[in-house]
């Protein structure tokens, strides 16, 4: 039940990928670059989210 719960609070922080990079892509930024801003954007996301679920007393 543990994983499940966590697996659900992570993948939540992972979707900006998925649309951050294809709008990069639309806009005719290079894939590298794309990639790596989209990447920072889900690193930010998932520590934002763990930050945030601490203050509830959510553990991951």
């Amino acid at each position: 039940m543990k994983l499940s719960y966590s697996i659900f609070w992570l993948v939540l922080a992972s979707l900006p990928l998925f649309l951050v990079l294809p709008a990069l892509l639309r806009h005719d930024i290079m894939f590298w670059p794309a990639l790596a801003i989209a990447c920072g954007v889900t690193v930010v996301v998932y520590l934002s989210l763990i930050w945030v679920l601490g203050r509830f007393n959510v553990r991951l």
